[in-house]
């Protein structure tokens, strides 16, 4: 039986599509539910008073069965431009450790040449082909003739690579890398290079985003990844069969790229299985409008369901393996350790005078037989985050370092609060007089800022304060008001945004405090002096005598 036969009656194609179970409404989905084709966007009631409960609100459910190939046909000709069809190599890919002769799978890594099994060493791969008419006629080719025309050859060996190469990578770790600041590639002066910047701006990394990172990639139109592919590169996706278009195909092989007549009809980017199914139609008759020439072609496959839980083994944030060797038990004269309150002891804690066990630490190791032993692995949901702007579910980012104007002065390791300025932020003003308001806690002591300072900062999602990087010196001037206060004159932080609030306090511009005079300074009353913000305090440095 030929391959394809073969796959006909396999099943190997994702068949499915979405129903509304409405349970209590029967036949007020008009009136109550107002629900008709534009659900795509959100389900919704035109009633306030609906009870949003589990036997009461309407539940969508997902129909999803695997079909053999013989029986597609069907599919196609019952409600087709609702249903998502996908072949298994969409979701599966067959892959290896190392490789295999004509790519049969997707590999890893290569052998090693010392212990390769394709060149035993030596580099040199040796392997056999014959003439086209004697593969064609093999059933009826003899063996002395295809003996005769066996034609042997000789190609440097694909499948392994050096100790020295692999070692480059087998001892290489990830790590977090640091996206660069977008960039031009220009010459000429400054006016030359700004008149060709981009309408977007500046833009020295690729655009990602919900349309090329999409797997269905097409030849042309939104979803060909045009941002990023390169201008003569005309390329579609390699999955084997998608549902794509409104109109029914004419065999399901017109869904399948590779085995189609016309190619054309494959990668469908506009629509012309439509449009040529109006055009007949209107030739015969029906009175529909003209479709265009290029209207879009709705492909319709497959996504994973989230949240994805994950019961797997693997490395925590800090790069531990997990599960970690820490957590082997302690076994003393064939036992597992205990400690008083029934727990487990851990193979690297130690008892103290008191009878208590020092906390255990990570190693750099997996737990004995991890990779066997799945009760070992943690279970969890794996956490993507939406990127509404990109239109993609991406990972977790960290907290970005900002800017902080802080309310109080913050001295030792005090928290202060604080109000968000940076510029990534909307600093427009929010409803009720409500303020982006944080604190700011520096918790080694040796930051100190005056009120109203910007405090540069590092979100701790440890103990949820903020804490102080850096900032720059507190240089200001103020009016003396008695032998240890002082006007301060806040132009050392004035905003150049008049939305942004930055302290309860009325008098913005001013305010009085204590300062220090170490200098010993004959300051009197209304002399202006220099003052700055030295280890939690203002400090007078220089002063105009009888000054008002």
């Amino acid at each position: 039986m030929g391959t394809q036969n073969r796959y006909n009656f396999l099943p190997n194609v994702l068949v499915g599509m979405n129903f509304q179970n409405f349970r209590n409404y029967g036949t007020q989905l008009q009136s109550v539910l107002d629900f008709s084709p534009a659900w795509c966007e959100r389900p919704y009631s035109l009633q306030s008073n609906i009870k949003y409960d589990v036997s009461n609100y309407p539940r969508m459910q997902s129909s999803v069965f695997l079909e053999t190939n013989n029986m597609l046909k069907r599919e196609t000709m019952d409600r087709f431009q609702l249903k998502s069809m996908m072949s298994l190599d969409g979701l599966f890919s067959p892959i290896s450790f190392y490789p295999t002769p004509y790519t049969t799978t997707f590999s890893i890594t290569k052998y090693t040449t010392e212990n390769c099994p394709f060149c035993y060493g030596t580099k040199i791969y040796n392997y056999v082909v014959y003439p086209d008419n004697i593969v064609t006629n093999l059933r009826t080719t003899n063996a002395t003739s295809l003996s005769n025309s066996r034609q042997e050859k000789t190609i440097p060996c694909p499948f392994c690579e050096t100790q020295s190469v692999k070692n480059d990578k087998v001892y290489k770790s990830s790590s977090p890398a640091e996206v660069t600041p977008p960039y031009i590639i220009a010459s000429g002066d400054d006016l030359k290079i700004i008149s060709k910047l981009p309408a977007t701006g500046l833009s020295g990394n690729p655009v990602i985003n919900y349309t090329t990172l999409n797997p269905i990639v097409l030849s042309i139109g939104e979803f060909s990844n045009f941002q990023n592919k390169q201008i003569k590169d005309s390329t579609g996706h390699c999955i084997d069969l998608v549902s794509n278009g409104s109109a029914i195909p004419y065999g399901f092989d017109d869904l399948r790229p590779g085995n189609s007549i016309s190619i054309g009809k494959s990668y469908i980017d506009y629509d012309l299985n439509l449009k040529e199914y109006a055009d007949a139609a209107r030739a015969a008759g029906v009175n529909i409008p003209p479709v265009p020439d290029q209207i879009q072609s709705n492909t319709r496959f497959f996504g994973l369901r989230g949240p994805v839980m994950l019961h797997a083994w693997g490395y925590d944030l800090e790069g531990y393996p997990v599960p970690n060797s820490s957590g082997e038990p302690l076994i003393r004269n064939g036992a597992i350790t205990r400690d008083d309150q029934n727990n487990i002891v851990g193979k690297n804690q130690k008892q103290k005078s008191d009878g208590t066990w020092t906390k255990p630490y990570k190693e750099n190791t997996f737990y004995n037989g991890w990779a066997q032993q799945p009760g070992t692995w943690p279970v969890g949901p794996i956490d993507f985050r939406w990127d509404e702007g990109a239109g993609l579910w991406t990972v977790g980012s960290n907290y970005k370092d900002l800017h902080i104007v802080i309310e109080e002065d913050m001295v030792g390791t005090n928290p202060v609060r604080g109000q968000i300025i940076d510029s990534a932020f909307d600093n427009s003003p929010l409803p009720d007089d409500l303020r982006r308001l944080v604190f700011v806690k520096d918790s080694i002591g040796i930051y100190s800022a005056p009120r109203g300072a910007a405090v540069y900062c590092k979100y701790n999602s440890n103990n949820g304060f903020y804490e102080p990087i850096g900032h720059r010196p507190f240089t200001t001037s103020g009016t003396i008001t008695s032998s240890n206060t002082v006007d301060i004159y806040k132009i050392y932080t004035k905003p150049n945004n008049p939305n942004i609030r930055l302290s309860e306090d009325p008098k913005l511009e001013v305010y009085n405090t204590t300062f220090k005079n170490p200098l010993k300074f004959d300051v009197s009353i209304n002399d202006v002096a220099l003052f700055n913000f030295i280890d939690g305090a203002w400090v007078v440095y220089a002063y105009n005598a009888g000054a008002c």
